[in-house]
């Protein structure tokens, strides 16, 4: 279990402390390291440090951690690969030792032992063309710098959290609803006929 939050704008927004809040909001479910990524940092930030100086951004990942796969700082998350992309991502990737294999054999390199690398790499590789491969559960965002645009993806059977709303022109999205009510000016209100379908069907 591992939490991550973040937000694509319409236009840049002051990212201050309350960002790292959000993150943070959601510690219980990775208390092993806690980080967030805005665009033109080369590496995610702690976010003790990062509550210490806003910046405006258009967007911004964060991610609290539960290692269990690669347990060294090279499986932390965000997950850079600079001017390229960026990931936060809560589940298992099944079948992420064959996809690595067929990255490696179209040239690919890897720093990290776990499932996370091949989920960005596989981005930058295959595109959208990546999400029918992967077998598994999770809840992943990518934001690609060069085409200045968020993926979310959540398995296909929803069986890890990923809640959204529309926010600053754009979407913010997170692993848990608390974590989206420290967005500034956030307007959290019940689809009354989302809640009886999820309630009838289980679905979202």
């Amino acid at each position: 279990m591992c939490g991550i939050a973040g937000f694509v704008a319409a236009r840049d927004q002051e990212v201050g402390a309350w960002f790292p809040e959000a993150v943070e909001a959601a510690r219980h479910r990775g208390p092993d390291a806690a980080a967030v990524w805005l665009p033109g940092d080369r590496n995610r930030t702690p976010t003790h440090l990062f509550a210490d100086r806003g910046r405006a951004a258009r967007a911004a990942l964060g991610f609290v951690r539960l290692s269990i796969l690669d347990l060294s700082p090279t499986g932390d998350e965000p997950m850079v690969i600079p001017d390229r992309a960026a990931l936060v991502f809560n589940g298992e990737i099944y079948n992420y030792v064959e996809l690595r294999k067929q990255l490696e054999a179209r040239g690919c390199s890897f720093e990290s032992t776990g499932d996370a690398e091949v989920l960005l790499k596989g981005w930058l590789e295959w595109g959208i063309g990546l999400l029918p491969r992967l077998n598994g559960m999770w809840a992943f965002a990518i934001y690609d710098v060069q085409k200045q645009g968020l993926l979310l993806a959540r398995d296909r059977f929803g069986e890890k959290p990923l809640f959204t709303m529309p926010w600053a022109g754009g979407v913010a999205f997170a692993s848990e609803v608390k974590q989206l009510a420290a967005f500034p000016g956030a307007a959290l209100e019940l689809d009354p006929a989302a809640a009886a379908r999820f309630l009838a069907t289980g679905r979202p």
